[in-house]
């Protein structure tokens, strides 16, 4: 497995996103737009197979819904799995 992540410039572009509008309740469709370019993009050059939605926010505008040929992973959902497993192995 290898991981991969965007360009700095990429990187600026999400973060600003996910401050100034995603945090804020913010949600464009061309902000949306931009992301999914951002992924497809490196989908293409890297050959990716997944993304991982590093940042809760970024749920809120992309889904697996969006993306037919990657797998995406919400992060804050695999980390409640991932919580809700280790309670219920300690109940039993």
């Amino acid at each position: 497995m290898e991981v991969c992540h965007p360009s700095e410039n990429n990187q600026s572009i999400i973060h600003q996103k996910i401050v100034d509008e995603l945090e804020n309740g913010i949600v464009k469709k061309e902000t949306k737009q931009q992301l999914m370019t951002i992924i497809n993009k490196m989908v293409q050059k890297d050959h990716l197979d997944g993304v991982v939605l590093g940042c809760t926010e970024l749920p809120l505008i992309l889904g697996q819904e969006d993306f037919k040929n990657i797998q995406v992973f919400d992060i804050a959902q695999v980390q409640i799995k991932a919580a809700v497993d280790q309670l219920l192995k300690k109940l039993k």
